[in-house]
């Protein structure tokens, strides 16, 4: 019994009394996912080292059939403390790697004939995410609410989306009078944005045409970007069947409810470029002259040039500009 207590002794002094050193290398990280695709977001990986050991250090990196694609270190010298290695996602023949999962292998050594060796994951995602859906609705005709753009966006991949709008006359880059997100976003699940023509603070956005940006992100932050145009008039109308050389009259609703006759009011027909939520352009030049008065009595006449279906009428008031299309009996 005494020989054996003192063998189980022993064997639990044994670590303390011959300690096992600790490795050449302490630490091996970096990073999972990157983007080498000249963005500026996420273009390169680091991969950080801590040596308690000199040495040298091979690091390589193979791809999913383990064949060696880049060495981005090999037998560097190195010395006590933190390495930081970056890679740009570019193979030995200097073209970027295609998309896919990637092995990093480190393998270190120093004096007395002792070696390390790690490996991480790393990922290569270069393409963005793809929208599956993208509409924008404008509120024209009477009874379609308040809401003057209803957006509605999906994505088929996972990401992040951004709704905005800037009013088109300014330009997509200019800062946005209003805007969602971002919002994350499952594949096919539905972002919606019913936008009511009102300012991040709060007050009615100038009337006319705005340009409605969706901007999605993956976690590579990958980004695509499209746009669509929305009316935002903040009244609605409609006019009178345009019949030749018969005067057309408008009738227009603010909240649901018509405006007195004796709203001041301007008329005006525009080349008709488009439709809102499609392409960018959707009033051209100028056709006619303008007509100012009396809601209840202002009336506009159609030039017997002018195809009533190629035209649209402005109307604006105090309370906003509705866009309306002409009809044919």
């Amino acid at each position: 019994m005494v020989i054996l207590a003192v063998f189980a002794l022993g064997v639990f002094l044994l670590p303390f009394a011959f300690p096992t050193p600790p490795p050449i290398i302490t630490r091996f990280s970096g990073t999972q996912l990157f983007s080498p695709n000249g963005d500026g977001a996420r273009d390169r990986a680091m991969f950080s080292v801590r040596v308690r050991e000199p040495g040298t250090l091979s690091l390589i990196v193979a791809d999913p059939s383990g064949a060696v694609v880049r060495t981005i270190a090999d037998h560097r010298p190195t010395s006590r403390g933190w390495l930081r290695i970056p890679w740009r996602g570019r193979g030995d023949d200097g073209a970027v790697l295609p998309d896919g999962d990637y092995a990093v292998r480190l393998r270190a050594s120093a004096p007395g004939g002792k070696v390390f060796s790690a490996s991480r994951r790393v990922r290569i995602d270069t393409t963005a995410p793809r929208v599956s859906g993208f509409s924008v609705a404008s509120a024209l005709r009477p009874g379609q609410g308040d809401v003057a753009c209803r957006t509605a966006a999906a994505l088929a991949d996972e990401g992040t989306v951004t709704l905005s709008a800037r009013p088109a006359a300014a330009g997509d880059e200019t800062s946005p009078v209003a805007a969602l997100g971002p919002r994350p976003a499952k594949p096919s699940q539905a972002i919606l944005w019913p936008w009511e023509g009102r300012s991040s603070s709060g007050a009615p956005a100038p009337a006319g045409l705005y340009l409605v940006r969706l901007e999605a992100r993956d976690p590579a932050q990958n980004t695509v970007r499209e746009t669509r145009t929305c009316w935002v008039g903040h009244i609605t109308g409609r006019a009178s069947a345009a019949i030749p050389r018969r005067p057309v009259r408008v009738a227009l609703f603010a909240d649901g409810r018509a405006l007195p006759p004796s709203t001041r009011v301007r008329m005006r027909l525009y080349d008709r470029l488009g439709a809102p939520g499609a392409g960018p352009s959707v009033l051209g030049r100028p056709v006619a002259r303008p007509v100012t008065g009396r809601l209840g009595r202002a009336r506009l006449r159609i030039p017997a040039t002018v195809d009533p279906a190629a035209v649209w009428l402005v109307a604006t008031t105090p309370a906003g500009s509705a866009l309306i299309a002409l009809e044919t009996p």
